[in-house]
């Protein structure tokens, strides 16, 4: 059974990558090795390009709508949906509604409502979930 990879974890080991330690390099980048290995899946995969034009129309509509000027509007208190953050949540939802849906990405959307509530979603995840619907969707 395939290992979930944590993308907190990946980002840290990562950012080791950069280090001036070559042993820290080293101990990182087999790490990350590791991780992409256990989790069954490939680096071009984990780095596929969206492709807005293997979309339909609909998908293509919603996903683009994360990159739309109200997600750039900083004057949204915490707590208020900006209009990217309601279309983050649409994809959200259409992510959870996939009948293969892990437990763990289901906890980790689950956390990205959450922040969306609290305020706390922010450009580089509006980003990612737009990636992640892109990659998953059938």
């Amino acid at each position: 059974m395939a290992e979930p990879l944590s993308r907190e974890e990946l980002i840290e080991e990562l950012l080791k990558l950069g280090s001036d330690d070559d042993q820290e390099i080293l101990d990182a980048a087999r790490k990350i090795h590791t991780a992409v290995n256990s989790a069954g899946t490939t680096w071009e995969n984990l780095l596929a390009v969206d492709d807005a034009h293997a979309l339909n129309d609909d998908d293509a509509n919603e996903a683009d709508m994360l990159d739309g000027p109200a997600n750039s509007d900083p004057s949204n208190a915490a707590g208020e949906q900006s209009g990217g953050d309601e279309e983050a949540i649409k994809l959200i939802d259409k992510l959870l509604s996939r009948p293969n849906c892990s437990s763990e990405l289901q906890a980790e959307l689950r956390g990205y409502k959450e922040d969306i509530k609290a305020g706390e979603f922010d450009e580089s995840d509006r980003h990612y979930i737009r990636a992640l619907y892109n990659r998953l969707k059938t």
